[in-house]
This record gives structure tokens, C-alpha cells and sequence, in this order.
């Protein structure tokens, strides 16, 4: 029965007006920024991400793990794109870094390696 009344409540909108209501009491928004944060050692691999992305995203480009984290310490970010053979700090390196500073930010590892 339980279940034929959420179906209800769905079906009638009462979620939505619910959701609305506590977005207009509370002032809930959206949490994501828009923020993206591309890692490379390459410049022209950052100069392709950034212009693809930044037609709809805010983007951020950093040259290695290392300045990355100083970016994620000072900009919004919801997720960071990375290369995964750097100097210093690897890509699956810097995510598990950023991971416990930041648990709320995606991570995405490209890489041009197959192993």
C-alpha cells in the first residue's frame, strides 16, 4: 500500500511542490558550480579540453597534480578531468588526494597508455 501512495504522490506532483517549497523556505540550491578542473602536462591537450568544455562550463587548467591541488584549495570545482602519466603526481594519484579534502568532487582519468 505504501508503495501505491508514493506512485501517487509522484504522479500528482505533490513531490515536486514538496521539493519546491523547501528550496523557497530553506533557500536550497543547486550544490554543482559548473566547475571544471582539466590536468595535463601538455599544453595542447589542455588548450582542446578547455575550449571544448568552456563553451557550457567554467574551466580550470593546470599543468600538473601539484598546482591542481592549489586550484582545487582556491576555485570551485565539480569535477576534475585529469592525465594520468605526469610529472610528480600521478592522475589516480591527485584524484585520491583530492578525494579526502573533497569527497564531492567527480574524477575522470584520461590517458594515451594502454597499460
Amino acid at each position: 500500500m505504501a508503495l501505491l501512495q508514493s506512485d501517487t504522490r509522484l504522479r500528482d506532483g505533490m513531490v515536486d511542490s514538496s521539493i519546491k517549497e523547501l528550496v523557497e523556505k530553506y533557500g536550497v540550491e543547486n550544490p554543482l558550480t559548473g566547475g571544471i578542473l582539466v590536468v595535463d602536462d601538455e599544453p595542447p591537450n589542455l588548450i582542446v579540453l578547455e575550449t571544448f568544455l568552456g563553451t557550457d562550463y567554467t574551466v580550470q587548467v593546470a599543468h600538473s597534480g601539484e598546482e591542481a591541488l592549489e586550484v582545487v584549495d582556491r576555485v570551485p570545482v565539480d569535477v576534475i578531468i585529469t592525465d594520468q602519466r605526469m610529472p610528480g603526481i600521478t592522475g589516480v594519484d591527485l584524484l585520491e588526494v583530492v578525494r579526502e579534502k573533497r569527497p564531492d568532487i567527480a574524477g575522470i582519468v584520461l590517458t594515451g597508455y594502454s597499460d
